[in-house]
């Protein structure tokens, strides 16, 4: 798997399955299963309907669970972790724009609700900079 131009493999990889894979759509649950897929050895095919890839202002974050999967791929977890959104702040609105949690530090909300802001239950991360 080439990454930033670089070859990459994974930490575990598989011998070829014969399994073929279709994954359908470019989002970062298609990617996460495209590359475990790849990892486990099976032939992969990604459909995406889209004709571009459209992040603008577009943020997310994403739990433990959901990255367990880069311990199987150190560069890249070293790649995501360095782009995490550390001391981000965060804000809760509605659709109509109403506030409904006023601006706060992320490490202020993580100890509101009783959770060790030194071991956040995931990351933020900007889409943009995972598409890059």
């Amino acid at each position: 798997m080439t990454v930033h131009g670089t070859e990459s493999e994974p930490v575990g990889t598989f011998p070829s399955s014969g399994v073929d894979v279709l994954i359908v759509g470019t989002g970062l649950a298609g990617l996460s299963a495209a590359i475990e897929c790849i990892r486990k050895g099976h032939n992969v095919r990604v459909l995406e309907r889209a004709a571009t890839i459209n992040t603008l202002g577009d943020m997310y974050f994403m739990g433990l669970p959901a990255t367990r999967f880069f311990k199987h791929w150190p560069e890249m977890k070293a790649e995501y972790d360095s782009i995490g959104l550390h001391n981000a702040w965060i804000e809760t609105s509605k659709h109509s724009g109403e506030l409904m949690v006023k601006p706060l530090y992320v490490n202020d909300r993580l100890k509101a609700v009783g959770l060790d802001p030194k071991t956040p239950p995931g990351t933020f991360q900007l889409r943009p900079l995972i598409y890059k």
